[in-house]
């Protein structure tokens, strides 16, 4: 399970914050806390990665731009209104 380091130690100082100053809420909030992690994880790591290169080049191994002629178009047929070809 990949979270965000910097959520799980935002989530911390919140609930040690909430402990400090309202004991009668750290137990009923525990539950939201610990759901909470999994969303703002998956945000955060997704503002992360915003504006980064394309890891799709890295994907394709062993191929270039210059390792491969460009293909040519598919030839197409023609036909008249009789279905034989001009």
């Amino acid at each position: 399970m990949c979270l965000n380091k910097k959520v799980l130690i935002g989530l911390g100082v919140l609930a040690v914050g909430l402990v400090v100053l309202q004991p009668g809420w750290a137990l009923p909030a525990l539950p939201f806390l610990i759901l909470a992690v999994c969303p703002l994880s998956m945000i955060f790591m997704m503002r992360g990665m915003k504006g980064r290169p394309s890891q799709q080049s890295f994907l394709e191994v062993g191929t270039t731009q210059h390792d491969s002629a460009p293909t040519p178009p598919a030839a197409t047929t023609t036909t008249d209104q009789t279905g034989t070809r001009p």
